[in-house]
């Protein structure tokens, strides 16, 4: 079963591994391992714990272990997810779709009328699915490697 549950700091180490270890299982036709490795960065464990503390991030629990996360905040009705990672062994287990359904409950919760997110090429499907437009792909650069992703924006009609 999957718990929804709020970011602990205790838990920043693991969110981090997450993260590197989402972005090492991506297939090397899709992103390089060269852009893997600007995209995963070299990130202290003092980083990590303060940036999850300022985004507060919902993680997913299977037992006692977590496999999984969204970072998501929010002003003035525009939602953004930011982090959004799945422990490889633990992808296409629904561990997305109920982190992004946490997400979903907060946002009309709260008022909001339109999600943003950047999305990778291996997060856009997901995301074209849940009713994601695509607005812009864009392209960036990171430690001297170039990136792409796409801007997506999800709007809520009343």
């Amino acid at each position: 079963m999957i718990v929804i549950r709020d970011y602990q700091p205790q838990d920043s180490k693991a969110l981090a591994k997450i993260f590197e270890n989402a972005i090492l299982a991506i297939d090397n036709g899709i992103y390089s391992t060269s852009q893997k490795q600007a995209w995963i960065g070299n990130h202290s464990d003092e980083f990590w714990q303060h940036r999850f503390e300022k985004t507060l991030p919902f993680m997913a629990v299977i037992g006692d272990r977590v496999v999984g996360f969204i970072e998501f905040g929010f002003d003035d009705g525009i939602g953004e997810i930011d982090c959004f990672y799945i422990e490889p062994k633990f992808q296409q287990q629904g561990v997305g779709q109920a982190l992004f359904e946490k997400v979903l409950s907060v946002a009309k919760g709260n008022n909001v009328y339109q999600i943003n997110v950047s999305a990778s090429h291996i997060a856009k499907p997901f995301f074209e699915k849940e009713g994601f437009q695509t607005v812009q792909k864009n392209s960036f650069e990171r430690s001297g490697v170039i990136l792409e992703n796409w801007l997506m924006v999800l709007q809520f009609l009343d």
